[in-house]
């Protein structure tokens, strides 16, 4: 017979092991909600006030709105959910960013009646629509709101989608340089303390096209992030993004396509293609973790654009956890946190310089905590060491993305007992509680000459 502790052990590392199994599994990130404000132009006819998205015969602008709200839920897991903070209906035709020209009511009946009558350039103007008609780039440097949906008519001008990165500067540049992953999305749109994107949508088209210009602010945020690294080509095996696109005519291994390839297309917008191919697409709900194939056809999504689309956010990652990637770089399990954050990906927390007065052999230290990174921290501990000693512990105020606290108990007063040179050393996060882009750049340290 097996003496006790033998089974009592055994039955401890069964334990153990599905423990890690169940650790190894992916598990859903915590939800996230992102304010919206949307904008409407829909201005009145000058003698019967009738709107006119109601004269045309367009879409209701409340209900897409409800309709995608509810999409984006459900196809990210309950992820990510957007609340409208604001509802703006302006009684005006949007201001043209290249001419002075503006429509009125005829003169937009003349367009629609005949495209050489339309104002061109037709690109509209995005400072006008933020900082004029709107006070939107303020609130959203203030967080009370995330980002813009536009809605409005066809020679509005507004583009499918359009995002502003402070200073330019994606995390990741094109490579090799694609004009319309940013430069060419940036548009006029204002400068604000943090990334914003502006979705611009035309009510007279289908509901599938509104969730087709949302996919490309997807393909954009995720090919200038850590799981896309600048790059765009499907297929392409240095990334997981391109990965993850990749569709059977581009490589060996289709998986779940892009916007305008699913992953048995031979063509644009070739939705409807009963081809079969084996496609990985499946294995990135379980992202990093899946593998395998399966073979699929048009029917995996019904074979219209509104099907596809919903299928292939559905299947974006958006489990928690993160791992280091290619060359150091942090990448995140979930995807949808850049999709809708982009540069709020992980806090990065590093000590300032360690200062001191003094008084005798008595040393008040100080030293402050900056989040390099976009992600507010919560709280963390802080430790002080003198000569390799640990002397010093507590608690330490969240710090906000982007920010330095300098008295968030980043303090220590200490009897020296000798003159000569010591070693004190501040370190923050000494639990490993914040998940950061750099985990080595959490001490500072310095020598000190202690005189009388």
């Amino acid at each position: 017979m097996q003496p006790p502790l033998y089974r009592l052990n055994r039955r401890l590392n069964l334990l153990i092991v599905l423990l890690c199994l169940a650790l190894a599994l992916p598990v859903a990130a915590q939800a996230l909600t992102r304010k919206v404000a949307v904008v409407h132009y829909d201005p009145k006819h000058p003698t019967t006030g009738q709107r006119l998205s109601d004269y045309m015969g367009w879409a209701d602008a409340q209900t897409r709105t409800n309709d995608f709200v509810s999409l984006i839920s459900s196809t990210s897991g309950g992820y990510l959910n957007y609340q409208v903070v604001d509802f703006i209906v302006l009684d005006k035709f949007p201001t043209k960013r290249y001419t002075s020209q503006t429509y009125t009511w005829n003169s937009y009946q003349a367009c629609r009646a005949n495209t050489s009558n339309c104002i061109m350039p037709d690109d509209a103007d995005y400072y006008t629509l933020m900082n004029v008609d709107t006070n939107l780039t303020s609130r959203i440097g203030s967080k009370q709101v995330d980002e813009v949906w536009v809605y409005g008519g066809g020679y509005f001008g507004f583009d499918e989608f359009a995002f502003k990165i402070p200073g330019d500067d994606p995390m990741y540049d094109p490579s090799p340089y694609n004009y319309w992953l940013y430069d060419g999305r940036k548009k006029d749109l204002p400068t604000s303390n943090r990334t914003y994107f502006v979705m611009g949508w035309i009510l007279e088209n289908g509901f599938d096209n509104q969730i087709h210009s949302y996919g490309h602010r997807i393909e954009s945020a995720l090919s200038l992030s850590p799981v896309g690294r600048g790059e765009w080509h499907r297929c392409s095996y240095n990334t997981p993004y391109t990965m993850f696109i990749c569709t059977e005519i581009d490589g060996p291994n289709p998986a779940c396509g892009d916007v305008h390839y699913p992953p048995n297309a031979t063509s644009d917008y070739n939705y409807n293609n009963t081809r079969y191919v084996n496609s990985s697409c499946a294995s990135y709900d379980n992202f990093p973790y899946g593998s395998g194939s399966q073979s699929i056809n048009s029917s995996a999504w019904g074979g219209t654009q509104e099907g596809f689309m919903t299928w292939w956010l559905s299947h974006i990652p958006n489990n928690s956890g993160y791992n280091e990637w290619w060359g150091g770089d942090m990448m995140l399990h979930n995807w949808w946190h850049y999709i809708a954050l982009y540069d709020d990906g992980l806090a990065d927390l590093r000590p300032t310089s360690i200062t001191y007065t003094k008084s005798g052999l008595q040393y008040h230290f100080n030293s402050g905590v900056e989040n390099a990174g976009f992600t507010d921290t919560g709280s963390f501990n802080v430790k002080w060491y003198v000569n390799g000693k640990q002397v010093g512990h507590g608690g330490h105020g969240g710090v906000a993305g982007q920010t330095t606290v300098l008295n968030g108990n980043s303090a220590l007063i200490w009897n020296f007992k000798t003159t000569g040179l010591h070693r004190v050393k501040f370190r923050v996060d000494t639990s490993g509680h914040v998940s950061e882009v750099d985990e080595s750049n959490n001490t500072i340290e310095r020598w000190i000459n202690v005189t009388n």
